[in-house]
């Protein structure tokens, strides 16, 4: 039996991977978070059924230079 269920904000995502892995002792908590969550923000856009994102590279580009920046800021 598989389950799913619709994330439908970024806050939501956290509450889930804060719940099912245990990151409380992680050093770096919201780096983990930014690196957890960059790949299925890349997946979304990738696979958006509606293709409201027309420039699928450009922003999936911009968005990892987002990520990045932040990571490597801390």
């Amino acid at each position: 039996m598989s389950k799913s269920f619709l994330v439908k904000s970024t806050p939501q995502i956290v509450e889930i991977i804060d719940s099912v892995f245990d990151i409380d002792g992680v050093v770096d908590r919201s780096k983990l978070v930014h690196k957890i969550l960059l790949p299925y923000i890349l997946k979304s856009i990738e696979n958006d059924r509606y293709r409201e994102i027309r420039e699928v590279e450009f922003v999936s580009k911009e968005i990892t230079n987002i990520f990045n920046t932040y990571i490597e800021s801390t």
